[in-house]
């Protein structure tokens, strides 16, 4: 079970993709996907400098996980 999400903000922009913000430093943010029960933690975090960047590599990351679910 994925338990409380209330800090994950899901992107409007950016379907299927969540944000959840550290506050550290310049303000750290990592980007997950939900996949059925599981929060998969993509691999993917910046600040607000990287923020487009990280968002275009984590809907790659996303692509690549549900691809690879698929082929096996």
């Amino acid at each position: 079970m994925v338990g409380n999400t209330s800090s994950v903000k899901w992107l409007s922009g950016r379907p299927g993709i969540g944000e959840y913000r550290i506050n550290w430093g310049p303000g750290i943010r990592l980007y997950l996907m939900q996949d059925g029960d599981e929060l998969i933690i993509l691999l993917c975090a910046g600040d607000k400098s990287t923020q487009d960047k990280d968002l275009d590599n984590t809907e790659k990351y996303c692509r690549c996980y549900l691809e690879e679910k698929r082929s096996k």
